[in-house]
């Protein structure tokens, strides 16, 4: 009995453990839409921009400031603009449909959700993350669960090898009749039975000693990869923020190199080359620190699987 209560309850974990990982699936499809949806904020703003430039250059030209080769590289910077926005589109599409795979929703509409944010998330010492991973990991604890049912199964196995006592008891009652008065007898006694030929009995010992033996290297194998699961995610979370802290930097970087060859451009005293560099030095920055608060999200989301806290409490956390 206590055998199956055990294996009973490392089913249970084993289930809590797939939900884990059906939530961190979720997770990373749900951070894929948000990402997809603030690429296609950049390509919009970048086509607008290209078409401000456009507009700005054809002005110049007119006036005779700019050459007609200037009109003819912002007409491709706004053609390059829209292929991006294009592309941008179609990942949103498949964001979308991963999402519907994951959340098992194949009738899930397409909708405007929350714009993805950049956070900051708590950073806790590795030892007390891999601490934490070896007690809440749902998979370990139903390994575990499994261990203990099987050193519950071995020591019945060394319990059959001992003697069986078995007690029994007998009572009877007579009734009373015209020849006798009727009367009542009992009898009781303990039986101890020994088996000498236990060739089975050795057969069922050894198989489970094997079992025991194959859970516990199992078991073993299990926390070390999942101390390494939890010391590769602290590593790639901390990476992750750093990125975003130098892929803000370069952003601000970026857009104040565009203001200033704007307005040398306006003075002419810089190329439409210079200008259309900048500006897509700016586009690439903007895409980049979207992409580095994306990884950073799901670092952090990583973090939490890792250590088995990825509930779906959790998840809603993470927006």
């Amino acid at each position: 009995i206590r055998r199956a209560d055990l294996l009973r309850e490392s089913a249970s974990s084993s289930a809590k453990a797939v939900d884990q990982q059906i939530v961190h699936h979720v997770v990373a499809a749900y951070q894929s839409v948000l990402y997809a949806q603030r690429e296609i904020d950049v390509a919009q703003h970048e086509q607008e921009t290209a078409a401000m430039l456009l507009t700005s250059v054809e002005g110049r030209v007119k006036a005779g400031l700019a050459v007609e080769s200037d009109r003819m590289s912002s007409q491709v910077n706004v053609a390059a603009r829209k292929e991006e926005l294009i592309a941008a589109q179609g990942d949103l599409e498949l964001a979308w449909a991963e999402l519907r795979e994951a959340m098992g929703a194949p009738d899930l509409r397409s909708s405007k959700l929350k714009p993805i944010e950049p956070h900051t998330f708590p950073q806790l010492p590795l030892e007390q993350e891999m601490a934490t991973a070896a007690k809440t990991r749902p998979d370990l604890i139903a390994l575990g669960q499994a261990q203990s049912a099987q050193w519950a199964a071995l020591g019945a196995a060394k319990s059959d090898f001992g003697p069986r006592v078995s007690a029994y008891g007998n009572w009877q009652e007579d009734r009373t009749s015209f020849t006798g008065s009727g009367g009542n007898n009992w009898v009781a006694g303990v039986q101890i039975s020994v088996d000498i030929l236990p060739a089975g009995k050795r057969a069922q010992l050894a198989r489970e000693s094997a079992a025991k033996q194959r859970i516990n290297a199992q078991l073993a194998l299990s926390q070390q990869h999942a101390r390494l699961e939890a010391s590769r995610a602290h590593i790639q979370q901390e990476t992750a923020e750093l990125s975003l802290e130098t892929a803000r930097a370069a952003m601000d970087q970026a857009t104040e190199s565009l203001r200033i060859l704007k307005n040398r451009y306006s003075a002419g005293l810089a190329t439409i080359t210079d200008l259309l560099r900048a500006e897509d030095a700016e586009r690439q920055s903007q895409s980049s620190y979207w992409h580095a608060v994306y990884g950073n999200t799901l670092a952090y989301a990583d973090l939490l699987y890792a250590t088995g806290t990825l509930t779906p409490e959790a998840a809603e956390d993470l927006q």
